[in-house]
């Protein structure tokens, strides 16, 4: 078993206690830290003028990435990211049975659509993951299973609901 986790506090602490019950030392890593929202909106509403303005934003130049909204990532940084994360989990599942990702509930959604899928996105699929807020509880568990290599054009990830 190997414990990958953000390197924010909160996942920190979870992934520790995890680790505590099965023997594993955690692995901070910073690709698996929250979306980066501007520095100024951090610990605002979300449903705030410039929170809303900064969502509207990131929405329609998505598949733009040249498109910046102050200091904040945009989803091309996102997807460079999260297939970094994919790279690396990948490179683990021979050594490892499991691996055990504590990371933050919009990353985590945000991987699993990206998980087979390129980096333009849909407007339907981006609103599925902004507006569904709070629809991953914390210490919710997603089960994904890696099943490749596989052939072009076929994905390596199975999501079990």
């Amino acid at each position: 078993t190997c414990i990958l986790t953000s390197t924010y506090v909160r996942a920190l602490e979870t992934a520790r206690i995890i680790g505590q019950c099965v023997g594993v030392t955690p692995t901070p890593l910073y690709h698996l830290v929250e979306v980066g929202w501007p520095t100024r909106l951090i610990g605002k509403s979300l449903f705030g003028l410039s929170a809303l303005l900064f969502l509207c934003r990131s929405v329609v130049f998505r598949n733009d990435p040249h498109s910046r909204y102050e200091d904040a990532e945009n989803f091309s940084d996102i997807f460079r990211r999260i297939q970094t994360s994919f790279r690396y989990i990948e490179s683990l599942t021979e050594a490892h049975d499991s691996i055990v990702v504590v990371s933050h509930s919009e990353y985590i959604r945000l991987m699993v659509l990206y998980m087979c899928h390129d980096e333009r996105l849909s407007l339907r699929e981006l609103l599925s993951v902004l507006l569904s807020v709070n629809s991953l509880k914390n210490g919710e568990i997603v089960h994904v299973e890696y099943v490749g290599p596989t052939p072009t054009g076929t994905c390596p990830w199975i999501l079990h609901t």
